[in-house]
């Protein structure tokens, strides 16, 4: 008996043995995984910070790509507006930024100076139908003019020649005064 509990017993330390080594054998493999996954956490960390880089960028270059566009369109507009055409308004950004109040005042101003531009134009086409009118006038008014300067041109003629028949009547009438008178004188 005492055999064979030595027997177990070796069993038993050869089993321990084997299991002390199995558990070192654990631990080592344990601390490698740590150690292979602390490498792959950190390259797992880097490509999700590249990840995160590269989205944060892709979506600030849309974002400012959009104000850039809103800009660069206004800036057209404001180069057509320039030449003398009001008819064009810019295409409003969705939101309340700076850019887009920008835009809505540009666009607010446009419709204001179309208005004004219309109202000249109505103004006008006013003032030119009341100069024709008045040029209307002025013809008329010239030749009711020109037509009393040419009775009072003859009313004046008429008056002359009425001046001579008087003189003309006075100078006969002394002659035939002064012939009753040398009628007179010689009876």
């Amino acid at each position: 008996m005492k055999k064979a509990f030595q027997s177990l017993r070796m069993k038993m330390l050869c089993m321990i043995a084997a299991m002390v080594a199995i558990t070192s054998t654990v631990i080592e493999v344990t601390n490698y995984y740590l150690i292979v996954k602390q490498e792959q956490a950190a390259s797992i960390t880097l490509v999700i910070t590249f990840l995160f880089g590269s989205f944060t960028t892709t979506v600030f270059y849309f974002i400012i790509r959009r104000y850039i566009i809103a800009v660069e369109n206004l800036s057209k507009t404001m180069k057509g507006i320039s030449n003398g055409d009001l008819s064009v308004n810019v295409v409003p950004l969705k939101g309340k930024n700076e850019i887009s109040t920008l835009i809505s005042s540009f666009n607010e101003m446009m419709t204001h100076m179309r208005m004004l531009r219309q109202k000249i134009s109505k103004t006008k086409s006013t003032v030119s139908h009341s100069s024709e009118q008045l040029l209307t006038s002025m013809e008329e008014t010239k030749t009711a003019v020109t037509e009393v300067t040419m009775s009072i041109q003859e009313i004046a003629a008429g008056s002359d020649k009425q001046l001579l028949n008087v003189v003309e009547t006075e100078q006969a009438m002394v002659d035939m005064a002064k012939l009753l008178q040398k009628m007179t004188d010689h009876s």
